[in-house]
């Protein structure tokens, strides 16, 4: 919960000030997550969905992706095993 207050400001201030095309969320340090952080990452990918942009996660472990599952996020968001993979995904 507190993670996800400061994960929104700060990039709520990044996504104000410069011209973002893609958020890449990495999930590989990740063991646990709530629907604050599902929250987080559908705020943002509706952000980028309306500026035409993207968002991609990696590293998620097989309890962080169950989540994104059923939370209904890893139909918006696709997932990648690496972070160069996300990146160019």
């Amino acid at each position: 919960h507190h993670n996800c207050k400061k994960l929104k400001i700060e990039t709520d201030l990044l996504l104000e000030e410069n011209y973002i095309r893609r958020i890449v969320f990495d999930f590989s340090h990740t063991q646990f997550m709530d629907s604050s952080g599902i929250g987080v990452l559908l705020g943002r990918y509706k952000q980028m969905r309306a500026s035409g942009g993207a968002v991609t996660y990696y590293g998620a472990g097989a309890q962080v992706a169950r989540i994104l599952t059923v939370g209904g996020m890893a139909k918006l968001i696709r997932g990648f095993e690496d972070k160069e993979s996300a990146i160019n995904g």
